[in-house]
């Protein structure tokens, strides 16, 4: 029983210590998408063309490190 808490608490200090960095992540997503899907609501092919180059600098700035 002492090893499944011990187990939990260290699984709980990893889970709050890598969630600001979740919360800057998800907030990234959700603002790439809110840009494509507005340049997709005023001319679609506009928002698959922002999206794919939203995707392309990620994945070359992702590869950078």
């Amino acid at each position: 029983m002492a090893s499944l808490r011990s187990n939990l608490a260290r699984g709980l200090a990893a889970t709050a210590a890598t969630l600001p960095s979740l919360i800057v992540d998800l907030a990234g997503i959700l603002g790439a998408g809110s840009i494509a899907y507005g340049c997709w609501s005023i001319y679609e092919p506009a928002g698959f063309i922002v999206a794919g180059v939203m995707l392309i600098v990620a994945a070359w700035l992702l590869s950078r490190r």
